[in-house]
């Protein structure tokens, strides 16, 4: 046994060492800390075992010296190291892939009695949101954020037309969320009146997972944000998070690292590689502004005319006034980014003022930038805002890549890293099997990292936008929404006419001045007036809104979260402020 074991430690010393960082970036939804990480490494390690076919494959975790026993979830390091490193050996190397985890799920919407409202008169108002394009970031205002960032423009630009679709599909969302809203109520009311069990609100989780959205594009509450960012928009705490874990991966001896985001995740990533020389110092903490200092020395510089004058960013007191972190430095060995079910497409037509992009991309290199996007993804899209910087190529652009993720819409979201577990070659054919190969393939220092490995309109999962197959599959994405839209109120007028035949109507919605009564007798008559209320719902939601500017401020005009901020701005003060337009929402 002991001749065995010395045996193994030779063969595994003669293997050249490699390592790896990858910081991943978990999207919406109650996520607990190192629950996406935990998932996604189940999905990672079949993903190496399937692009190295006689490969050992094994997770390292690195815990707290607690006892993990009776542990109500994860425990991990929580440091600036990994949190779980996997490990790859095979005939020439041993790789060795730590895993960073940017956790931003406790910087979220207080729960309240009135959350769920602002919530929704925001939601249904979208369609009525200003979609123009503000000053904040002309170029020619020098030492200003404009200097230094641009919003990202898409391509089909801003007219008339393309205006008028996307007030269409938004319109479309939110006479979907009250129709679908409707039945998923009735549903689940009827089935805790039949089963007598406490089933959880759909409706509900739903709200507490999309308020995110909110949360990064509108004006928060002070009891948002962690105690190291008081004053601050939330987006900027979560940037800080982005920004923080950026640095620990650059402090690492690793040979390259990429990121990897899902979701409104891609949003936050994006916006931290994004963030301005002079910028990234006020996200850090003291700790690692010390450690740059110690490690990266060469890293650091001063220059007051890289700080954006017009910055919201507070400086910490430790900080000096000018103190700047070199992109040079910072990205010498960041090798990608990989985002898969991103919004950011979105965000460049409602939001752009969140995400705007650097004008001088040339620190980035050869680092790339994957895209993977499925037609029945409603969240996901091709990212052709941000092809440009103004008129020039961008230099860390997008490529665009279909992937069938899942022919059940909006599942398909939550459906790009799925693993065949017993299909060897699926697995290789997944997108976590070609992440991992490529991963492998680029990770050695002088290589390129432009090897392709995600070769479109190959068959399988990988489709051509020109493939019959994909054009199908856009078409049932239509028809499924479509239907939904026209099927909701059906639903729902039969349960409803089924409830009230049997009598239960009354124990599921109380009797309010006899309202019952006044309900249209016939199903189609019934599903015609749920159809024609969530229509005037919708409506008037957008109109009060843009009149009231209470849900859809002038595209998030960021005066600062502050115990002087606004009750419709989700402070309990009661001392609204108007909206400062024009002001810099991002810095």
């Amino acid at each position: 046994m002991h001749s065995s074991e010395e045996n193994e430690s030779a063969t595994t010393s003669e293997r050249e060492v490699r390592r790896i960082g990858l910081i991943v970036v978990h999207g919406i939804g109650d996520q607990g800390r190192f629950h996406f990480l935990d998932a996604l490494v189940r999905d990672l390690q079949c993903g190496f075992k399937a692009a190295r076919e006689n490969a050992i494959v094994s997770v390292v975790l690195h815990t707290p010296a607690a006892s993990l026993v009776g542990a109500a979830a994860p425990t991990l390091s929580e440091g600036p190291g990994p949190s779980a490193e996997i490990v790859i050996l095979d005939e020439k190397w041993e790789t060795r892939v730590g895993i960073h985890e940017v956790w931003w799920g406790d910087i979220i919407d207080p729960p309240t009695i009135f959350q769920p409202l602002r919530f929704f008169a925001w939601g249904l108002a979208m369609w009525a949101v200003p979609l123009k394009h503000r000053r904040t970031f002309e170029k020619g205002q020098p030492g200003k954020v404009g200097e230094f960032l641009a919003e990202p423009d898409p391509p089909e630009g801003r007219g008339f037309l393309t205006k008028l679709g996307v007030r269409a599909r938004l319109f479309l969302v939110g006479y979907l969320v009250i129709t679908a809203g409707i039945v998923l109520y009735l549903v689940t009311a009827l089935l805790r009146l039949i089963t007598r069990q406490n089933i959880p609100d759909p409706v509900m989780t739903a709200v507490s997972y999309m308020s995110d959205i909110k949360l990064y594009t509108q004006p928060t509450s002070p009891d948002t944000v962690p105690l190291d960012h008081l004053g601050q928009h939330a987006r900027f705490a979560i940037r800080a998070r982005m920004l923080r874990t950026t640095v620990d991966a650059a402090l690492r001896d690793y040979d390259g690292w990429w990121v990897l985001a899902h979701s409104l995740g891609s949003v936050v990533a994006f916006s931290g590689l994004m963030t301005p020389e002079g910028l990234i110092a006020r996200y850090l903490d003291e700790p690692r502004w010390r450690r740059l200092e110690a490690d990266a020395k060469a890293a650091l510089f001063n220059d007051e005319t890289k700080v954006p004058k017009d910055t919201r960013v507070d400086r910490p007191a430790w900080l000096e006034p000018d103190a700047c972190v070199s992109h040079k430095e910072l990205f010498k060995r960041f090798r990608g980014l990989v985002t898969y079910g991103s919004p950011l497409d979105k965000f460049a037509m409602l939001w752009p003022a969140t995400i705007p992009t650097l004008r001088d991309q040339t620190p980035f290199g050869e680092a790339t930038w994957h895209n993977f996007y499925d037609e029945t993804d409603p969240v996901s899209g091709r990212l052709d805002s941000f092809d440009k910087v103004g008129a020039k190529p961008a230099g860390l652009r997008p490529r665009n890549i279909p992937y069938c993720s899942s022919p059940i819409p909006l599942l398909s979201h939550v459906k790009y890293l799925g693993v065949p577990r017993r299909d060897r070659k699926g697995a290789q054919d997944s997108l976590t099997g070609r992440l991992c190969a490529w991963f492998l393939d680029t990770s050695a220092p002088a290589s390129s990292p432009k090897i392709p490995k995600f070769e479109a309109g190959k068959g399988g999962r990988w489709l051509s936008e020109e493939m019959p197959k994909w054009k199908a599959r856009r078409a049932w994405n239509w028809v499924f929404w479509i239907g939904l839209a026209i099927l909701s109120p059906l639903f729902t007028a039969w349960i409803v006419d089924w409830l009230r035949q049997s009598g239960w109507l009354d124990g599921i919605l109380p009797d309010f001045m006899g309202w019952p009564s006044l309900l249209p007798q016939s199903m189609g008559g019934l599903a015609l007036a749920i159809a024609a209320l969530a229509v005037l719902i919708v409506l008037a939601a957008g109109l009060l809104g843009k009149l009231l500017a209470f849900s859809i401020r002038d595209i998030d005009p960021e005066a600062p979260a502050s115990a002087f901020g606004g009750v419709f701005s989700g402070d309990t003060t009661g001392t609204a402020k108007p909206a400062v337009k024009d002001s810099a929402p991002y810095a």
